[in-house]
């Protein structure tokens, strides 16, 4: 009598709407990393390959691991500081060389240290910040929310009445678990820039799922071109394992 693993049955599965290799015998389980050289020789943007240059000479690794069962791992590493997220990934369509997969995975929200190194590629644009709960500022409609030590001011005017309540019966220093969505903003305060959000969105809770699709077009077996969660920009990533 013959028994099956949970990992085996999760195999077959994908498998019976999808097989793991395209028609050129391609798959995209496995361990990869993004070629920052690479992406910086592909990209045609000089200004955007110089800040892959930077980040390859800077020590920064994204890495990839797409399971034969359906799950996923995405890590950012720069140094000493890491972040991981796990997800799950299904395929939804294969063409010769190309395969189009659907990704579901928490958002990491951005971290103060880099928003810090790189203000500019965050300024004015939606962003979702991860963080606990510190004090609560009712004269602005605001409150600061905490990364460690740092402290960033939420706007929260624009949100619905029902989450400005809940923000209200919140207590300083109860560090509840907040997930913020909002424009970044600046300020200078006595020659200090100071940022801050107005928040469109906020939800209890340290994740925020999002769903993605990610178009891969493999070059050959051990190199291919995709996006990560969250950004369409096409990067270039080597197969490891």
């Amino acid at each position: 009598m013959y028994t099956f693993s949970r990992f085996a049955v999760a195999t077959l599965l994908i498998g019976l709407f999808f097989p793991l290799q395209n028609v050129a015998g391609q798959s995209i389980v496995g361990t990869w990393v993004v070629d920052f050289k690479k992406t910086a020789s592909e990209i045609g943007d000089p200004e955007k390959a110089a800040g892959f240059l930077e980040a390859a000479s800077g020590g920064l690794k994204i890495q990839m691991v797409y399971r034969a069962d359906g799950s996923m791992l995405v890590t950012r590493s720069l140094g000493s500081e890491g972040q991981q997220r796990k997800g799950t990934y299904k395929i939804t369509g294969q063409r010769d060389r190309a395969t189009t997969i659907q990704v579901t995975s928490p958002l990491a929200g951005l971290q103060w240290q880099e928003l810090y190194r790189a203000p500019k590629d965050y300024l004015d644009q939606e962003i979702v910040m991860i963080g606990t709960f510190r004090e609560h500022y009712p004269e602005s409609e605001s409150f600061g929310l905490a990364q460690g030590e740092y402290v960033i001011e939420i706007f929260y005017e624009e949100l619905p009445d029902q989450q400005k309540a809940a923000i209200r019966k919140l207590k300083n220093g109860s560090k509840a678990p907040l997930a913020v969505t909002g424009m970044l903003g600046q300020s200078t305060v006595e020659d200090d820039e100071v940022y801050f959000i107005e928040a469109s969105g906020l939800q209890p809770g340290n994740k925020v799922f999002r769903t993605d699709q990610l178009q891969i077009t493999f070059l050959d077996n051990d190199y291919c071109k995709m996006g990560t969660p969250g950004d369409d920009l096409l990067l270039v990533w080597r197969r490891v394992k």
